[in-house]
């Protein structure tokens, strides 16, 4: 793990499984101090201890979410630069995971976040992982009330009949719009047994 504090690298330890490092003491000149962590660890699905809540892919403690390419649109504007915001998916959001020994992601992308690195486009987010994903048909996980519906908990491949694709997950923090949790995907022994 590495540790940057306004820009200087920092010596850090693992203590009970925090991260300890020193800051500077203040008061700096800056108002805020820029921390920044980075790590080197494969992505990792976990299958949450409820049906209900599918897997999740992780990097270390980031829960990563679908890219949706997602659109803002400003609604109304107020003083002091707030506004309210529609924000729609222009793309699908109905993926699931391959059992579990079959899941296949690329190395972690780690980029320096741009000036507003909050935005939700994922070429300004700071990490980004491509995997492998199974596309599911629209009868297999229905929308609710013009939203992702209750995730299936399993489904057989031959349900599928669509070839597997490469999708873009990025951090939680990094989406307004969160498709963070998935169905896996497979044969359907395979699924009830993993």
């Amino acid at each position: 793990v590495q540790v940057w504090v306004e820009g200087h690298e920092r010596t850090v330890f693992l203590e009970d499984g925090f991260l300890v490092y020193d800051i500077p003491a203040w008061p700096l000149p800056e108002p805020r101090v820029g921390v920044r962590i980075a790590w080197e660890v494969a992505p990792k699905v976990r299958r949450s201890d409820s049906a209900e809540q599918g897997s999740s892919v992780f990097v270390g403690p980031l829960l990563l979410a679908l890219d949706l390419g997602e659109q803002r649109r400003a609604v109304r504007r107020y003083e002091f630069e707030a506004a309210d915001w529609n924000t729609s998916a222009t793309q699908v959001w109905r993926y699931g995971l391959p059992p579990s020994g079959d899941e296949r992601f690329g190395p972690p992308l780690w980029r320096t976040p741009g000036a507003r690195p909050q935005s939700h486009a994922a070429e300004a987010c700071p990490l980004v992982v491509n995997a492998t994903m199974l596309p599911m048909a629209e009868d297999a996980w229905p929308a609710a009330h013009g939203a992702p519906g209750s995730l299936p908990w399993a489904l057989a491949l031959g349900r599928m009949g669509l070839a597997e694709e490469t999708r873009l997950l990025k951090p939680y923090a990094c989406s307004s719009i969160r498709i963070s949790a998935f169905p896996i995907v497979g044969a359907l022994e395979t699924v009830i047994t993993t």
